[in-house]
């Protein structure tokens, strides 16, 4: 017997692509008969056979949207790292008028002491292992600029 799972997502209100990739998407899950999406309301319908954890694991790990508050489960020194990271991420993106983000000052700056270390003569491990992190978290924030997941809330 299928269960049904309502599933809003505010951000993607409107966004007639979005969720016509969501319906494709949900075409290949095993577990999920039919999923009705309507951009007008930015909500989806599933039709599943599975339980709804399963529903949720697949559309996160196909990168459609997480459920809200999916971290909130881990340790408390995970949750304050992460809303203390969200803080000064804000703070940047604020005093700057939304040019820097916590990621791209964090880049910029292994890239700068991966050059200081180019500078000073040590250019094996320390200049390469820098610029090789700094050249990698530019590189996953220009890959993911446009496939962030939204959040998603259970109707």
């Amino acid at each position: 017997m299928p269960w049904r799972l309502r599933v809003r997502v505010p951000a993607r209100r409107g966004d007639a692509a979005f969720f016509r990739t969501v319906e494709d998407t949900f075409d290949l899950c095993p577990d999920v008969e039919v999923a009705e999406a309507n951009a007008r309301t930015g909500s989806v319908l599933i039709h599943h056979t599975a339980d709804a954890d399963t529903v949720w694991h697949f559309a996160a790990k196909q990168g459609l949207f997480v459920r809200e508050g999916a971290g909130e489960a881990a340790g408390g020194a995970t949750n304050r790292l992460v809303a203390d990271a969200r803080r000064i991420d804000s703070w940047f993106k604020d005093t700057s008028d939304g040019d820097f983000d916590l990621a791209t000052v964090i880049s910029v700056s292994l890239l700068g002491l991966a050059v200081v270390q180019v500078l000073r003569g040590q250019i094996m491990a320390p200049a390469i292992t820098l610029a090789w992190y700094g050249g990698m978290l530019i590189y996953d924030r220009w890959r993911t600029a446009n496939r962030a997941q939204p959040a998603a809330e259970t109707a």
